[in-house]
Formats: structure tokens, C-alpha cells, sequence
């Protein structure tokens, strides 16, 4: 049995491919950054290195995902996820959402690839195999050379076809076998688990957002409210679907107004202190290395 290992990055990130073999995502860090806004100069809220995972996927033959997340600080860490054994090497090729950097950052200093712990950086992944395979377009738009782009806010990189087993006295389950995230500075190795994919996946979510937009704060890891006033605009739709819709009950099939409830989290969560601005977004960018 193989797998697919589904990255999604959020946040601030630039993708930098190395030689069309290796892809590497840098996670630009915070500290101490300030930005001009109108004029005015301003800190930039702090971001934060979280990877996160379904606790599900720790359990060999888990049928579905639990809704519940471990989260392991990756501050000042490298995940490097080259060298697992798949199908279909790697293709490098980045879409145009993701705004070229090569006007400030031209180009990408090498020892940014290779070292553990730089300064500049939060964090850093390095893969060797997969492609680029989803983005989501934000709505602003970017002055790039005099040509306005959409921003792109989130990805995902897919790595197909991974083949890697326990051996038999271990159960012979297909295994993401754990990794390691190097640290740098005073931040020490930190060692994840054996993952098992459920059907025939693995999701990781790779984070350098503010505190607002980690679980348990962020939009996705909440259960949303239901509009007060009203029914809900889409959700009676499914009632044409019912054979015997007249016996439907309007009190049991239209969702009632319910307060947000919160997942479970284990690991480094980051308590909410001043939240993020409106006028403050996350952009995914591309580079080139020198």
C-alpha cells in the first residue's frame, strides 16, 4: 500500500527550488520586523512555527480523523522530508499566483537552504519529491513590477505515492516514518511520531501565522455559529432531496443558533494577546536561489 502526503502551508512562506530537484519553503521570521503602513511605521504582529497533525494519524488503521490536533513548535527548526520513497519525482514548476520575490530577494542566499537556525528565518522545509497541487487566491492584490497579482495566502504540496511499511513484526502497516526537526540555536531536535495514513493519506499543517489564525483560534478549527436571524441560506436545498420531505420537521432539519465550540489541542498553543488587524494579511511567495 502506498500513501500521498498532503502539506498545507499557511502564512508567510516562500517557495525557493533548488537545481529543478529540491524545493525548499522558507518561513521569513518576525523578530523585530517593522513595516510602513500609510506612512507610519508600525511592528509587525508577531508570527508563530507550528506543525499540526490529526492525533488520528499516530494510530495505525484509524478509519477517519479524530478532530483533534497535536501541535509541535518548529521556531528556529528545519523539517527535511527528502529522501522518502515515492512515485513520481518531483516537479518544481510554481503557478503565477505566487508573487516573485526576485526584486527584493535576487537572489535567495544559499546558506539559507543549508544552515539550521539563521536569524532571518522562522523555520524552513525541505522536500525532494512532489508537486505544488492546490492555492488559494486572497482578494488583494500586490504592485509587482507595476502589475497588480492576486496574493496567494495557502498551499499545498503533494507527495505522491510514498511506500514505506513497519516490518512485519511490527504490524506491516504503511508508515510516514517520524522525523526530525533539526534545531538551531537554543532550539533543541524534537523527534515526531510514526504516522499512519487514514485511507490513503496524510495531512500536516505547516504554520507561520499569528496566534489568531492556530488552533484552536483559527477560523477552520472552529465550529461556526448559525445565523440568528433566519434560516440558514444554503442548508434547506438538501430538503428537495428527501423522499417525503412533508415529514420533515423544520425544528429538526434547519441548524439552531448554537454558541462556537473550540477542538482539542495538545502541544504549544499560542494564547491570544493583541489580535491581527484587518488591514494585515499572510502572502506566499517564489524565489529564485543563487
Amino acid at each position: 500500500m502506498s500513501f500521498d502526503l498532503r502539506l498545507h502551508f499557511f502564512g508567510l512562506a516562500m517557495f525557493v527550488p533548488e537545481d529543478d530537484r529540491i524545493m525548499h519553503v522558507l518561513f521569513p521570521s518576525t523578530r523585530d520586523h517593522v513595516h510602513s503602513d500609510h506612512g507610519t511605521h508600525a511592528a509587525l504582529e508577531p508570527h508563530h512555527m507550528r506543525i499540526v497533525w490529526d492525533r488520528a494519524y499516530e494510530q495505525p488503521g484509524e478509519p477517519q480523523p479524530w478532530r483533534s490536533y497535536k501541535l509541535v513548535d518548529m521556531e528556529r527548526r528545519v523539517l527535511d522530508l527528502s529522501g522518502l520513497p515515492s512515485e513520481g519525482g518531483i516537479d518544481p514548476r510554481l503557478p503565477d499566483e505566487l508573487a516573485r520575490m526576485d526584486r527584493v530577494a535576487n537572489p535567495v542566499p544559499r546558506d539559507l537552504v543549508t544552515a539550521v537556525g539563521d536569524e532571518r528565518l522562522a523555520g524552513r522545509v525541505t522536500m525532494d519529491a512532489g508537486a505544488l497541487t492546490n492555492a488559494v487566491i486572497g482578494a488583494r492584490f500586490f504592485l509587482n513590477g507595476g502589475e497588480p497579482v492576486r496574493l496567494t495566502t495557502r498551499t499545498e504540496w503533494t507527495i505522491r505515492g510514498i511506500h514505506t511499511r513497519l516490518p512485519a513484526a511490527a504490524g506491516g502497516h504503511a508508515c510516514l516514518p517520524g522525523a526530525v526537526l533539526m534545531g538551531g540555536d537554543s532550539a533543541a531536535d524534537v523527534s515526531l511520531p510514526d504516522l499512519y495514513p487514514i485511507g490513503d493519506s496524510i495531512h500536516l499543517m505547516v504554520f507561520n501565522s499569528v496566534a489568531r489564525e492556530l488552533p484552536p483560534h483559527g477560523k477552520d478549527f472552529l465550529v461556526l455559529e448559525p445565523r440568528r436571524n433566519g434560516e440558514p441560506d444554503h442548508f434547506p436545498v438538501y430538503f428537495n432531496l428527501a423522499p417525503r420531505r412533508e415529514h420533515l420537521r423544520h425544528t429538526d432539519s434547519v441548524p439552531q443558533p448554537a454558541e462556537m465550540a473550540t477542538v482539542e489541542v495538545e502541544g504549544a498553543v499560542v494564547p491570544l494577546e493583541d489580535l491581527q488587524t484587518t488591514n494585515q494579511f499572510c502572502v506566499q511567495a517564489a524565489g529564485t536561489l543563487e
